[in-house]
């Protein structure tokens, strides 16, 4: 299902309203330990700015905010880069109330707040709330919030902003990290160590000047009363309480130390996540195991995370050395491939406890227990020798694996495939239910028939009967269905004796097949035919096909189905052009998921792609790059208000202020001449932004709304 997300322009000058829709439910994170986390990536084209993004969070209305030098703020589709006045570098962004963003730079500190006309903000700096003495403070590094305050770590000291005012807590020492600890706050100074902030000053911990020639990174303050996580640059992760340090059992992982730790956060009651200097991320379970691991050869756009955010849907963003990257931590759904690249995924297969993966440039395979059991994204799959080249289809049956491919018909054993059927361009090979033993092979060149024979498949003949096709089904009297090269269905019966076509029929309007569209889906024994009038079975008994009512209106989609079947768990999967998912019965009532596989829907192999459903948790599907990992058991609904924002306003000329004002508000005007408005519109629906489409009214100008579209500009 398309997100569809409203946007409406009321032209008093210019007012704008927001669509609200609510999705979901809340749920705790749940990471995917099989298979690679997907990621999105947006580069410094993609948003007009630096490299370099040193602090992300997320505003009140759902838009991310960075510190780039300039204020980056973003949604789906567009990306806006605010500069501040004069010549300023922002280090450092927190939420401020409703629609207010705290910024941090160099000898700056100040507030962005959306008002007044759409896709407008405004820059308030806050340095006349702090005494002129103490504006020599260097760069605005880091900013917490408690109890309404907030606390800003410059390169020279600590501050308090109180909504009112700006006064120096610290001044002159060099701070290198802050971080409350309950009422507490700890204090990292340089050269001195690790201590609390009090009226005083800074008191040392007993163990603080342990600390006084190292780089905390981050603290983090797990369930356990009273102890508190040290995450070091390069020497380590401590725990501690405030009387005792000790280095960490079970977090110090020497490829992490190694990597340098540039940040962690605690992402639940589960997770942490350690960002590194020079080797990506790491996402930690409670007892310090690497559960996830993502660097520039498995997803990230850059090794170095200068800066993290977890946000309100339970996914990670990371601000990088080079551009932004979103990270699903909260999906269903992971990726299967390996750094090599497997290539295009086609078809899957679990074979005697390993899966095997069909590719256009091999088949290769990987052991199923060892990955399950602890996979950390780090893919094991190797090829299979003597496969090398486009696979069309794997098949399991008589005990046998067998592998269509673009060279010919392979049987495959353990790691290696053995030629059984060299007639090239092999699309499908099955077993028949009506020949006992037969098997019946679909090829470039036409249709083959074999006879299974000890370990041997043995060619019984070439079935010129029949019409060309790549695909073929079987209905549950053991007719061979297919839909020829004249577009027409076609049904074949083999003689069990002669091994000849008993019986042929072409399907025509005149038996009910007045169909302008149509694709034979299903599965074996369970023929069902996708038409542009929904789904129909062949009714044997009255000699017509019949349509399917209830999964054709609960539906409710005109494209004709690619895939359509139920496995063995009471789920009817399907795949159209536009969409994929399924149907469960819960509770005596049909429930359709589509949602987690949104964002895939688009890079999925359609046509030649093929849905491998493992296990009731476990479900494989290509890709462009590899395989999708569903996870059918694990839940990742989120409750987000999901809303619309033009973030850009683009005209011919600047605007002439309009006389007509309202309390604290300037509407423009525009002359007459040159009305041309061009507005950029983006969303705060992150998680599925390849899904966002657009509706569009101008008030006193439209009649009516717009239809539906995945274009994020409207021009006037």
């Amino acid at each position: 299902m398309i997100k569809k997300i409203s946007v409406l322009l009321l032209f008093t000058v210019l007012v704008t309203v927001m669509a609200m829709q609510v999705t979901g439910q809340a749920s705790t994170m749940n990471v995917n330990g099989f298979g690679r986390l997907l990621v999105t990536n947006f580069t410094p084209g993609d948003y007009k700015a630096g490299n370099q993004n040193w602090d992300i969070c997320e505003g009140a209305n759902g838009l991310i905010y960075a510190a780039n030098g300039p204020l980056l703020e973003g949604g789906s589709d567009f990306w806006q880069s605010h500069d501040i006045p004069g010549d300023v570098y922002l280090r450092s962004v927190h939420q401020m109330g409703d629609s207010g963003i705290l910024v941090g730079g160099n000898r700056e500190i100040g507030c962005f707040t959306r008002y007044g006309p759409p896709g407008v903000t405004g820059y308030r700096s806050l340095m006349d709330r702090l005494d002129p003495a103490f504006h020599d403070f260097g760069y605005i590094w880091q900013i917490l919030e408690r109890q309404g305050n907030f606390y800003l770590r410059a390169g020279r000291g600590v501050f308090r902003y109180d909504m009112d005012t700006i006064v120096p807590l610290i001044f002159g020492n060099i701070v290198d990290y802050i971080q409350f600890l309950g009422e507490d706050m700890l204090v990292l100074i340089s050269g001195k160590g690790l201590g609390i902030l009090g009226e005083e000053g800074v008191s040392l911990l007993p163990y603080g000047s342990f600390f006084a020639d190292k780089r905390i990174v981050d603290i983090i303050v797990p369930d356990r009363q009273g102890e508190f996580l040290i995450f070091t640059d390069d020497e380590g992760v401590f725990s501690a309480d405030m009387s005792g340090c000790y280095r960490h059992e079970e977090f110090n992982d020497p490829e992490i130390i190694e990597s340098q730790i540039s940040g962690a956060i605690r992402l639940d009651d589960q997770y942490y996540a350690v960002g590194t200097v020079r080797n990506g991320l790491y996402i930690l379970n409670s007892e310090g195991e690497t559960v996830q691991h993502l660097n520039n050869r498995s997803g990230l756009q850059n090794n170095t995370v200068i800066s993290m955010l977890a946000d309100n849907s339970h996914n990670l963003w990371l601000g990088l050395d080079y551009g932004i990257s979103y990270v699903y931590l909260n999906s269903c759904l992971s990726v299967i491939n390996s750094e090599a690249d497997i290539g295009t995924g086609y078809v899957s297969a679990f074979y005697r406890n390993k899966l095997y993966l069909g590719t256009n440039q091999g088949l290769y395979y990987m052991d199923w227990d060892e990955h399950r059991s602890r996979d950390m994204g780090d893919m094991n799959i190797r090829p299979v020798a003597n496969s090398s080249g486009q696979v069309w289809d794997l098949c399991v049956s008589g005990g046998y694996l067998f592998c269509s491919h673009h060279e010919g018909l392979f049987r495959i054993e353990e790691n290696k495939a053995v030629l059984v059927s060299p007639f090239e361009g092999s699309w499908k090979i099955d077993s028949l239910f009506a020949l006992p033993c037969c098997y019946l092979q679909s090829t470039y060149r036409g249709f083959y028939l074999y006879r299974l024979t000890g370990r041997t498949l043995e060619l019984v003949r070439k079935v010129d009967e029949m019409e060309y096709a790549r695909l073929f089904s079987q209905d549950e009297s053991g007719n061979i269905w297919i839909r020829g090269e004249d577009r027409r269905l076609h049904r074949y019966r083999f003689d069990p004796r002669t091994f000849e076509i008993a019986e042929h029929r072409v399907f025509t309007e005149e038996d009910g097949a007045d169909f302008s569209e149509i694709s034979i889906v299903g599965e074996d024994g369970r023929v069902v035919f996708s038409t542009d009038r929904g789904l129909f079975t062949y009714n044997p008994v009255a000699g017509k096909f019949e349509r399917k009512d209830y999964y054709s209106d609960l539906l409710r989609i005109g494209d004709v189905m690619i895939e359509f079947f139920e496995d063995d768990y009471d789920r009817i999967w399907y795949v159209t052009m536009n969409e994929i998912g399924y149907f469960s019965l819960e509770f005596g009532q049909m429930k359709k998921v589509s949602r987690p596989f949104q964002l895939v829907s688009d890079s999925y192999t359609h046509i030649f792609g093929k849905i491998d459903v493992i296990d009731r948790d476990d479900v494989l599907f290509g890709m462009d790059r590899g395989f999708y990992h569903y996870n059918a058991g694990c839940s990742s609904t989120v409750d987000k208000d999901y809303r619309t924002y033009i973030i850009g306003l683009n005209t011919r000329q600047p605007p002439e202020i309009s006389s007509r004002t309202r309390p604290e508000r300037e509407y423009p005007a525009y002359s007459h001449k040159r009305n041309y408005f061009e507005f950029m519109l983006t969303s705060n629906m992150i998680e599925s932004q390849e899904e966002v489409s657009y509706s569009y009214r101008l008030d006193g100008f439209d009649e009516q709304w717009s239809e539906w579209s995945f274009r994020s500009i409207k021009e006037y």
